[in-house]
């Protein structure tokens, strides 16, 4: 949804979750009961779903593209 409309709250919103999570301590239980524990999982999706991805999304704003490139 976001791709569609060249916006990206949610994406920025979790950059910003990244960068606080290893600025402290992660959990090393992270996402248990949910998904596979710990921090990979995040990484995993910022590798597939935010940076291959990178290039070929559209922004409405071009501040936002370098604001997403500065929170990578």
């Amino acid at each position: 949804m976001e791709s569609r409309n060249e916006e990206y709250p949610l994406l920025l919103s979790f950059l910003e979750l990244l960068t606080t999570l290893i600025d402290s301590a992660v959990p090393a239980k992270l996402g248990a009961g949910f998904r596979v524990p710990g921090f990979e999982p995040y990484l995993d999706f910022l590798r597939d779903s935010v940076l291959l991805r990178f290039a070929s999304r559209a922004y409405k704003r071009p501040a936002d593209k370098v604001l997403a490139h500065t929170h990578v």
